[in-house]
């Protein structure tokens, strides 16, 4: 028992009595295994870490696809796809649940269009007594078909069935449903049983021309439809904006008239004022020139 592990110092008898009430080193060596701390290193917790990172990545690789190519990603570009969404691994935490997180995360913040791949199920119809009423087997088959699609599977992912005596209902589920799917197999209407054939539908192979031609034109599709409701939409805007520009407009014509006619007016009396006392300075100005005449005439009388 150490004090100072790097320094070699051993813990003395008065020490062990002060800290755990007994110097008995056998009684402390057993309360620090059952309550101590294990101490980690900075380079094992970095290890530890990396290790887990790398089986979060591999978990995602495995059991995600891109949802139109249905393929799964590399490790590599999960990793960068994690470190991108800033996730942040636990050394501790289920890793199970850090997937779960990371897929949410990634989903989010839209880094990677990727989303969990789906199980291939199958709901066997248990015999009954009346197994050759093919009426019953079909209403228990039409069951089936209208609880899954209320639970959200799609009519596309349910195969239809080989023949009138079919008691396997096979579809493709989200991973998340695999509870409600196993509620309808148990279902008083159903009475069969759920079986896993596939843990994760994936494509496999090589891309074909065709296969990606047709990946790019629903990708394009997308991108159409997006751009027209957006341009449906700032259509919109423009055009209630111009009907309000041309209410305003038609609003101002009874006022824009009045004012106009109210500034000819006021120009007409300017222009008359103005003439007016043009008259009035001439009439001055003819009067100042007789007077000062008649006193020159005046002046010269008198000399």
């Amino acid at each position: 028992i150490f004090t100072n592990v790097s320094k070699g110092q051993f813990a003395n008898s008065k020490t062990l009595k002060k800290c755990f009430d007994t110097s008995n080193e056998e009684e402390v060596c057993r309360f620090i295994l059952a309550n101590g701390d294990v101490q980690v290193s900075d380079q094992e917790r970095a290890a530890q870490l990396e290790s887990t990172a790398r089986e979060v990545a591999s978990m995602v690789s495995e059991k995600c696809v891109h949802p139109i190519s249905r393929r799964p990603y590399t490790l590599p570009q999960i990793r960068d796809g994690m470190k991108a969404a800033g996730f942040m691994v636990h050394p501790t935490r289920n890793i199970k649940q850090q997937f779960l997180d990371c897929v949410r995360l990634l989903q989010e913040k839209r880094v990677l269009d990727i989303e969990r791949a789906k199980m291939k199920l199958a709901i066997v119809l248990s015999q009954l007594q009346e197994a050759n009423d093919h009426n019953g087997l079909m209403k228990r088959r039409d069951a089936v078909t209208t609880f899954l699609i209320n639970e959200g599977v799609a009519s596309a992912d349910i195969q239809p069935s080989t023949g009138d005596n079919d008691t396997r209902i096979i579809f493709q589920s989200d991973p998340s449903l695999y509870r409600r799917m196993d509620g309808i197999a148990r279902h008083d209407d159903v009475q069969g049983r759920l079986e896993i054939i596939q843990q994760c539908v994936t494509e496999e192979g090589d891309v074909t021309l065709g296969h990606e031609l047709e990946r790019k034109a629903q990708q394009q599709q997308q991108r159409d439809e997006h751009h027209v409701v957006q341009s449906s939409g700032k259509q919109h805007a423009t055009q209630s904006g111009a009907n309000d520009n041309n209410d305003d407009t038609n609003d101002d014509i009874p006022a824009l008239s009045d004012k106009l006619q109210s500034g000819l007016r006021l120009t007409s009396n300017t222009d008359t004022n103005n003439d007016d006392n043009d008259h009035d300075d001439h009439q001055s100005t003819i009067t100042k020139v007789a007077n000062s005449r008649k006193a020159q005439k005046a002046a010269q009388k008198k000399s």
